[in-house]
């Protein structure tokens, strides 16, 4: 089988790149600050909750006509170099997940003869990986419960509809929206209450946003006429 990988919506085989190796099953590093105390043996470990960034580096190769390996070498060039901010990456070593990088690495391309270059890949990556079925919205009953595959907490997406004042209920924690008109979005990855475009902060009371823990959750829109979630699965 041919190996690849798609970044920003272009697969590598479209700029002749096939994978030979890969570097994607290591985890990144939970941030923790370490404190030593006068008087107290022994170090204090404050948890910042959180997981810094993740490197993942491709090798790959392209094969092409005689004398074109520095024309091959410019159009990768302009792909990879010419993408600026975060955006998705998927390849087919691990064809359930898919991450969020950018291309961060130089890009040094070994001439191997007249035919062929050999380069590695380097992508900076949100720590978490997210699942391929975990990106559709789907629709909810009004009161159910919601499983999440996996270990990690996942900071899902809400769209509630309906006029008027909406409670909605995940897990134990509750949050109110008053004076809806239509529908809301709650967007728990970017921490924000919006109808499309216009923000709807001020609509909502209660304490942070809504996530998924491992296992079964109760999902509860009282005052909704309809529910729609992306869940957002993740792992590391």
């Amino acid at each position: 089988m041919t190996n690849y990988f798609i970044f920003d919506n272009h697969r590598s085989l479209d700029y002749g790149l096939q994978l030979n190796k890969v570097d994607t099953l290591s985890a990144p590093a939970r941030e923790v600050e370490v404190k030593s105390i006068p008087g107290r043996s022994g170090e204090l470990l404050i948890d910042k909750n959180r997981f810094g960034s993740q490197t993942v580096t491709y090798g790959a190769f392209f094969k092409c006509a005689r004398g074109e390996v520095p024309a091959y070498a410019r159009r990768i060039k302009s792909w990879l170099l010419g993408v600026t901010g975060y955006r998705e990456l998927a390849d087919t070593y691990d064809r359930q997940y898919y991450r969020m990088a950018r291309y961060s690495g130089a890009l040094d391309i070994e001439a191997v003869g007249r035919r062929f270059g050999k380069l590695d890949l380097s992508f900076s990556c949100q720590p978490f990986r997210l699942r391929q079925d975990g990106r559709v919205l789907r629709e909810l009953p009004l009161e159910s419960t919601v499983y999440n595959p996996e270990d990690w907490p996942s900071k899902p997406y809400f769209r509630l509809y309906g006029n008027g004042d909406i409670q909605l209920v995940v897990g134990k924690a509750v949050w109110q929206f008053s004076g809806v008109s239509g529908y809301i979005e709650v967007d728990s990855d970017i921490m924000e209450t919006h109808k499309d475009l216009l923000p709807q902060n001020g609509k909502k009371t209660g304490d942070g946003y809504p996530e998924l823990a491992p296992g079964w959750n109760l999902v509860k829109a009282t005052g909704a006429t309809k529910i729609e979630m992306i869940p957002r699965w993740c792992t590391l």
